[in-house]
């Protein structure tokens, strides 16, 4: 997370948490959720719909920009967490510098947020399914299972 002394960030990081922030609302009626690997892969699909031509990518980039302008609040600790954890990903995985959020990216992210917590997670691949049960799954884009909490 680069947040600056005059309480700005970077394009990428403001388009991330407007972007997350109407995720939450639209899909869910929450202000915000922390990120997992399941709804990070249901945010890499909206963002996906969301983008449906170049023109609406950057109405939606100029919206961010709009509304980091119009906040005065500083950074609540759930949109540090975002952040850090994006910022995380995009040193380990991609560059140096924050990956611009998008789904191919945002896919990436539950990939790489599932892997941070592999005991909880199985990937499909793993399991001993029909293959009909697979192609099912993958064609549902489930790439993990949790397993069932004991009683």
């Amino acid at each position: 997370m680069t947040l600056r002394e005059d309480g700005t960030l970077d394009q990428g990081e403001q388009e991330l948490l407007n972007f997350w922030g109407e995720f939450c609302q639209d899909r869910h009626a929450a202000s915000f959720m922390s990120p997992t690997m399941e709804l990070v892969d249901e945010f890499a699909r909206w963002l996906g719909k969301q983008w449906g031509t170049e023109e609406a990518q950057h109405q939606m980039q100029q919206a961010a920009r709009v509304w980091w302008q119009r906040r005065d609040l500083g950074l609540f600790s759930w949109e540090r967490d975002l952040l850090e954890s994006w910022a995380r990903f995009s040193f380990e995985l991609r560059s140096t510098d924050f990956v611009r959020p998008g789904p191919n990216a945002s896919y990436e992210f539950g990939t790489w947020l599932a892997n941070r917590e592999p005991e909880s997670h199985t990937r499909i691949e793993e399991l001993d399914l029909s293959v009909g049960a697979f192609n099912l799954l993958r064609a549902r884009d489930v790439r993990f299972v949790r397993p069932r909490p004991s009683r």
